[in-house]
């Protein structure tokens, strides 16, 4: 899961009418529970394979390394 993907679900969720500034402290929140000790959500990163023989120079190996960190945002985001 993205960051930023986190947020917009705190923001739902936490969001309750005007003025509310709960959804607004929504990356805050994210900042302190990873301070104390939460990881991000796990997913498997591809990643690719260094020092394998391939067969071929144009065809790259990749294997899923699973890790708790957040997926990488995409430029259009």
């Amino acid at each position: 899961m993205k960051r930023s993907e986190m947020i917009k679900r705190l923001q739902k969720r936490f969001y309750f009418g005007e003025g509310e500034v709960i959804a607004d402290l929504a990356d805050e929140i994210i900042d302190f529970l990873v301070e104390q000790g939460m990881q991000p959500p796990a997913y498997e990163k591809l990643v690719e394979a260094k020092g394998i023989a391939s067969p071929s120079p144009e065809i790259k190996l990749f294997y899923k390394l699973p890790c708790n960190e957040w997926e990488p945002e995409d430029d259009n985001d």
